[in-house]
């Protein structure tokens, strides 16, 4: 009887081991899929997405982390929309910079190194190294002269002004410490600033080959406006004016403004295609003295009214209307090449998030939020 006591008791230990054992086993298996599913989860946000090829323009493609460190840049430059939005705008700052290196470098002169070290070095607030130094002035010449005085006359004569010493330009020393400088702070390496400067240069030149192809007159007008939060009001400034009321005196009637002569912001003068595109379909067809129906404003959160001063059809360009039409005209070419290039977007929700994760960690790192 003992001995089967004994052996009963060896069955039962034998048993518990093998549950002992099971449950170790059910619990490593637990823990192993844990440890998986953790794995894959880094692996998906965040190995993946930073390498994950999201753009392609022409025969260039781009990747998450890329599209993060433009939309960081953008931030850091006061680009508000790249915060609220980081993927979209670092994507379609990547893409207009593409659109200038695939087509528009052909169309204007080359960009040199010098070019954008000097726009670099322009940008750090450095002298320009291309300053023109005086003349040199032959030996025991006087360094300025004035005009011969009448004969016999010795007083009032103006003694000579030495003229203006342009700084030095920068140095190459100068240049390597604010470059490291400026580095150590931004959010970008050297050859992103290098490849977003060049793309600047490129930009402006294509400006002003736009520029240059302007005619000397055109269809422009002279703007006005008053804002208001108040649509009443401004419906009712509208129905003065065309009752045949003054625009100034309209608004002041109307209680937009209190004095007609500092209340209506004079905005300057407009060609039709040069206005921005939110206000053009309520102005661009309007002749002197007529007004606009009520616009909502860029944040539809007021109202604007918008009245013609002046309008001519042969009308000299003045300058800044040129600069309208050139961006205009340089805004459209790029949009049109973009088109042309085949530009392809694959931004996973996921990827999105992380870009947009990227931005904010960075904010939160420089304001210490």
């Amino acid at each position: 009887m003992a001995g089967s006591g004994t052996s009963g008791r060896r069955r039962d230990r034998s048993h518990e081991d093998r549950q002992q054992r099971l449950i170790y086993l059910i619990a490593g298996g637990v823990l192993a899929a844990v440890l998986i599913i953790v794995a894959v989860g880094v692996v998906l946000t965040v190995v993946l997405p930073p390498r994950a090829n999201v753009l392609a323009v022409g025969s260039e493609s781009f990747t998450a982390r890329e599209v993060a460190d433009r939309a960081i840049y953008l931030v850091t430059s006061g680009n508000g929309n790249a915060q609220q939005n980081p993927a979209e705008e670092g994507i379609e700052s990547i893409v207009g910079q593409e659109v200038l290196f695939q087509v528009g470098a052909d169309l204007v002169e080359p960009v040199t190194e010098e070019d954008i070290r000097d726009a670099i070095a322009q940008r750090l607030g450095l002298n320009p190294r291309n300053a023109e130094e005086p003349e040199a002035t032959p030996e025991g010449t006087p360094a300025a002269t004035t005009d011969p005085t009448p004969e016999g006359t010795t007083e009032g004569t103006p003694e000579a002004t030495p003229e203006a010493t342009p700084l030095p330009g920068y140095t190459d020393e100068e240049y390597a410490d604010a470059l490291a400088a400026f580095l150590r702070e931004a959010p970008i390496s050297r050859r992103q600033l290098e490849d977003i400067v060049r793309a600047g240069i490129i930009e402006d030149r294509l400006e002003e080959m736009f520029r240059a192809e302007l005619p000397e007159t055109g269809d422009q007008f002279l703007l006005w406006a008053v804002p208001t939060n108040d649509r009443a009001a401004a419906q009712q400034l509208i129905d003065l004016v065309r009752g045949g009321a003054s625009f100034r005196g309209a608004a002041v009637e109307a209680g937009i403004i209190e004095d007609p002569e500092e209340g209506v912001q004079e905005l300057g003068w407009f060609a039709p295609t040069s206005i921005n595109e939110r206000v053009q379909p309520f102005v661009q067809d309007l002749q002197a003295g007529e007004i606009s129906e009520v616009v909502d404003d860029a944040n539809n959160i007021g109202f604007e009214v918008y009245y013609i001063a002046e309008r001519s059809s042969d009308l000299p360009y003045q300058e800044e209307v040129k600069d309208q039409l050139a961006r205009r005209a340089f805004n459209e070419w790029q949009d049109e090449q973009a088109i042309e290039l085949a530009v392809a977007r694959d931004l996973s929700e996921g990827e999105d998030d992380w870009i947009r994760e990227q931005v904010l960690d960075y904010v939160r790192e420089r304001t210490g939020g």
